[in-house]
Protein backbone atom coordinates (compact mmCIF):
# COMPACT_ATOMS: atom_id res chain seq x y z
CA UNK A 1 0.00 0.00 0.00
CA UNK A 2 1.03 3.51 -0.62
CA UNK A 3 -1.46 5.02 1.02
CA UNK A 4 -4.60 4.06 3.42
CA UNK A 5 -8.07 5.62 4.45
CA UNK A 6 -9.18 4.80 8.10
CA UNK A 7 -11.20 7.26 8.81
CA UNK A 8 -14.04 4.13 8.74
CA UNK A 9 -12.46 2.35 11.84
CA UNK A 10 -11.68 4.85 14.37
CA UNK A 11 -12.02 2.26 17.60
CA UNK A 12 -9.60 0.08 16.43
CA UNK A 13 -7.18 -0.87 19.48
CA UNK A 14 -4.19 -2.20 17.01
CA UNK A 15 -2.93 -1.56 13.70
CA UNK A 16 0.00 -3.43 11.54
CA UNK A 17 0.81 -1.45 8.77
CA UNK A 18 4.10 -2.90 8.31
CA UNK A 19 6.20 -3.89 4.90
CA UNK A 20 4.37 -1.19 2.76
CA UNK A 21 5.10 1.16 1.22
CA UNK A 22 3.65 4.33 3.26
CA UNK A 23 4.82 7.60 3.54
CA UNK A 24 2.33 9.27 5.46
CA UNK A 25 -0.32 7.95 7.97
CA UNK A 26 -3.42 10.27 9.20
CA UNK A 27 -4.22 8.66 12.83
CA UNK A 28 -6.13 11.22 14.41
CA UNK A 29 -9.06 9.86 14.49
CA UNK A 30 -7.95 6.39 16.17
CA UNK A 31 -8.59 7.38 19.59
CA UNK A 32 -8.68 4.36 21.40
CA UNK A 33 -5.54 3.24 19.28
CA UNK A 34 -2.46 1.07 21.61
CA UNK A 35 -0.74 -0.82 19.22
CA UNK A 36 0.93 0.25 16.34
CA UNK A 37 3.42 -1.43 14.08
CA UNK A 38 4.56 0.82 10.74
CA UNK A 39 7.93 -1.12 10.25
CA UNK A 40 9.66 -1.34 6.46
CA UNK A 41 7.68 1.53 5.14
CA UNK A 42 9.00 5.32 3.34
CA UNK A 43 8.63 7.35 6.51
CA UNK A 44 11.11 9.50 7.81
CA UNK A 45 11.35 11.72 11.50
CA UNK A 46 9.28 14.32 9.60
CA UNK A 47 6.44 11.96 8.50
CA UNK A 48 6.60 8.89 11.39
CA UNK A 49 3.38 9.00 13.80
CA UNK A 50 4.16 10.53 17.55
CA UNK A 51 3.78 8.13 20.05
CA UNK A 52 1.20 8.90 21.91
CA UNK A 53 0.90 6.84 24.64
CA UNK A 54 1.02 3.75 22.97
CA UNK A 55 1.84 0.24 24.92
CA UNK A 56 3.56 -0.81 21.40
CA UNK A 57 5.05 1.10 18.84
CA UNK A 58 7.74 -0.35 16.56
CA UNK A 59 8.69 1.51 13.71
CA UNK A 60 12.26 0.23 11.92
CA UNK A 61 13.57 -0.27 8.88
CA UNK A 62 12.35 2.58 6.92
CA UNK A 63 13.69 2.59 3.42
CA UNK A 64 16.42 4.94 2.32
CA UNK A 65 15.63 8.51 1.84
CA UNK A 66 16.02 10.07 -2.17
CA UNK A 67 18.83 12.91 -2.18
CA UNK A 68 19.39 15.09 -4.83
CA UNK A 69 23.19 16.78 -5.47
CA UNK A 70 22.78 20.58 -6.17
CA UNK A 71 26.21 21.55 -7.25
CA UNK A 72 27.87 20.24 -3.45
CA UNK A 73 24.59 20.32 -2.06
CA UNK A 74 22.29 18.08 0.23
CA UNK A 75 19.37 19.31 1.23
CA UNK A 76 17.74 17.23 4.27
CA UNK A 77 16.45 20.81 6.30
CA UNK A 78 13.12 18.58 6.69
CA UNK A 79 14.45 16.08 8.72
CA UNK A 80 16.88 18.83 11.06
CA UNK A 81 14.68 18.59 13.95
CA UNK A 82 11.45 16.38 15.52
CA UNK A 83 9.27 19.12 18.02
CA UNK A 84 12.46 20.47 19.20
CA UNK A 85 14.84 17.46 19.02
CA UNK A 86 17.64 18.13 16.86
CA UNK A 87 18.67 15.49 14.25
CA UNK A 88 22.39 14.09 14.16
CA UNK A 89 23.88 14.09 11.06
CA UNK A 90 27.02 12.07 9.88
CA UNK A 91 28.20 11.36 6.44
CA UNK A 92 30.47 8.30 5.84
CA UNK A 93 32.24 6.71 3.09
CA UNK A 94 30.45 3.87 1.87
CA UNK A 95 27.99 1.75 4.11
CA UNK A 96 28.47 2.44 7.56
CA UNK A 97 28.00 -1.13 9.56
CA UNK A 98 25.95 -1.44 12.75
CA UNK A 99 27.59 -2.87 15.43
CA UNK A 100 25.20 -5.75 17.26
CA UNK A 101 25.89 -5.43 20.44
CA UNK A 102 26.12 -2.06 20.78
CA UNK A 103 24.10 -0.76 17.82
CA UNK A 104 26.52 2.00 16.86
CA UNK A 105 27.17 3.12 13.77
CA UNK A 106 30.93 1.84 12.51
CA UNK A 107 32.51 2.42 9.09
CA UNK A 108 34.70 5.53 7.34
CA UNK A 109 33.60 8.65 8.50
CA UNK A 110 33.77 12.03 6.58
CA UNK A 111 35.57 15.06 8.41
CA UNK A 112 33.17 18.15 9.33
CA UNK A 113 34.17 20.84 8.44
CA UNK A 114 37.14 19.98 6.47
CA UNK A 115 35.16 17.36 3.60
CA UNK A 116 31.67 19.33 4.53
CA UNK A 117 29.64 21.43 6.61
CA UNK A 118 26.01 21.22 7.82
CA UNK A 119 23.60 23.32 9.14
CA UNK A 120 19.93 23.42 9.63
CA UNK A 121 20.13 19.60 8.11
CA UNK A 122 21.85 21.64 4.77
CA UNK A 123 25.27 19.64 3.51
CA UNK A 124 27.61 21.10 1.89
CA UNK A 125 30.29 19.74 0.53
CA UNK A 126 34.12 21.37 -0.05
CA UNK A 127 35.74 18.83 -2.86
CA UNK A 128 33.92 15.96 -4.53
CA UNK A 129 33.65 12.79 -3.54
CA UNK A 130 31.99 9.30 -4.63
CA UNK A 131 30.04 7.05 -2.84
CA UNK A 132 29.11 8.47 0.87
CA UNK A 133 26.03 7.80 2.41
CA UNK A 134 24.57 10.10 5.41
CA UNK A 135 22.87 8.64 8.59
CA UNK A 136 20.38 10.55 10.58
CA UNK A 137 19.50 9.45 14.14
CA UNK A 138 17.12 11.67 16.51
CA UNK A 139 16.26 10.65 19.79
CA UNK A 140 12.32 11.62 19.53
CA UNK A 141 12.80 7.63 17.05
CA UNK A 142 15.76 5.85 19.14
CA UNK A 143 14.74 2.78 17.57
CA UNK A 144 15.74 3.82 14.12
CA UNK A 145 18.42 4.83 11.82
CA UNK A 146 17.57 6.42 8.53
CA UNK A 147 19.46 6.27 5.82
CA UNK A 148 20.44 7.92 2.48
CA UNK A 149 21.70 5.84 -0.76
CA UNK A 150 25.51 5.65 -1.44
CA UNK A 151 25.53 9.14 -3.94
CA UNK A 152 28.41 10.83 -6.06
CA UNK A 153 29.52 14.85 -4.97
CA UNK A 154 30.11 17.04 -7.51
CA UNK A 155 30.86 20.31 -5.98
CA UNK A 156 31.72 23.53 -8.05
CA UNK A 157 33.86 26.34 -8.47
CA UNK A 158 36.01 24.48 -5.86
CA UNK A 159 40.15 24.94 -6.56
CA UNK A 160 41.87 21.89 -7.09
CA UNK A 161 38.90 19.80 -8.72
CA UNK A 162 39.46 17.49 -11.28
CA UNK A 163 38.16 19.09 -14.46
CA UNK A 164 35.58 15.95 -14.90
CA UNK A 165 33.84 16.00 -12.05
CA UNK A 166 33.11 12.15 -12.38
CA UNK A 167 37.08 11.53 -12.21
CA UNK A 168 38.72 12.81 -8.56
CA UNK A 169 41.40 12.22 -5.90
CA UNK A 170 41.06 13.22 -2.34
CA UNK A 171 42.85 11.91 0.53
CA UNK A 172 40.83 10.81 4.10
CA UNK A 173 42.48 9.23 7.00
CA UNK A 174 45.59 8.33 5.45
CA UNK A 175 44.47 7.33 2.29
CA UNK A 176 44.35 8.43 -1.26
CA UNK A 177 41.06 7.60 -3.30
CA UNK A 178 41.02 7.75 -7.38
CA UNK A 179 37.59 7.22 -8.45
CA UNK A 180 35.87 7.34 -11.29
CA UNK A 181 38.76 6.13 -13.77
CA UNK A 182 39.81 2.92 -16.16
CA UNK A 183 43.46 1.62 -16.05
CA UNK A 184 46.39 2.92 -13.68
CA UNK A 185 46.46 5.72 -10.99
CA UNK A 186 50.26 7.48 -9.83
CA UNK A 187 51.09 8.79 -7.07
CA UNK A 188 54.08 11.22 -6.77
CA UNK A 189 56.31 13.08 -5.19
CA UNK A 190 55.78 17.01 -5.29
CA UNK A 191 59.61 16.76 -7.09
CA UNK A 192 58.47 13.93 -9.37
CA UNK A 193 59.76 10.55 -7.45
CA UNK A 194 57.16 7.87 -8.03
CA UNK A 195 55.61 6.93 -4.88
CA UNK A 196 52.90 4.33 -5.66
CA UNK A 197 51.32 2.90 -8.73
CA UNK A 198 48.07 0.56 -8.93
CA UNK A 199 45.15 -0.62 -11.28
CA UNK A 200 41.71 0.80 -10.56
CA UNK A 201 39.22 -1.67 -9.23
CA UNK A 202 35.49 -1.32 -10.13
CA UNK A 203 36.76 2.20 -11.16
CA UNK A 204 38.79 2.71 -7.99
CA UNK A 205 42.14 2.70 -6.92
CA UNK A 206 43.18 3.03 -3.10
CA UNK A 207 46.66 3.96 -1.92
CA UNK A 208 46.89 3.15 1.84
CA UNK A 209 50.00 3.87 4.50
CA UNK A 210 51.27 7.21 2.36
CA UNK A 211 53.13 9.66 4.99
CA UNK A 212 52.15 12.95 5.36
CA UNK A 213 52.02 15.22 2.52
CA UNK A 214 51.64 16.35 -0.57
CA UNK A 215 51.64 13.95 -3.83
CA UNK A 216 50.57 14.89 -7.13
CA UNK A 217 47.63 12.03 -8.53
CA UNK A 218 48.18 10.92 -12.06
CA UNK A 219 45.66 9.08 -13.80
CA UNK A 220 42.53 8.82 -16.96
CA UNK A 221 43.02 12.47 -17.40
CA UNK A 222 43.39 13.64 -13.11
CA UNK A 223 46.60 15.63 -13.02
CA UNK A 224 45.84 16.43 -9.32
CA UNK A 225 47.50 17.52 -6.17
CA UNK A 226 46.05 15.70 -2.93
CA UNK A 227 47.16 17.00 0.94
CA UNK A 228 47.79 13.32 3.45
CA UNK A 229 47.30 14.30 6.86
Amino acid sequence: MTEVDLTGVPNLNQLTVAHNQLSTIDLSMMRDLKVLFVDYNKFRFSTLPRNNGYSLYTYFGQAEIPVTDSDGKIDLSAEASVEGVDTEFRWFFGEPSINEETGALEGEELYIDEEYTIENGVTTFLKNINGVMCTLTNSAFPNVILFTPLINITTCGIEGIAADAHKVAYAHEGNVYVVGIEGKASVYSTSGALVAQKEAVAGTARFEGLAAGVYVVVADGINQKVVVK
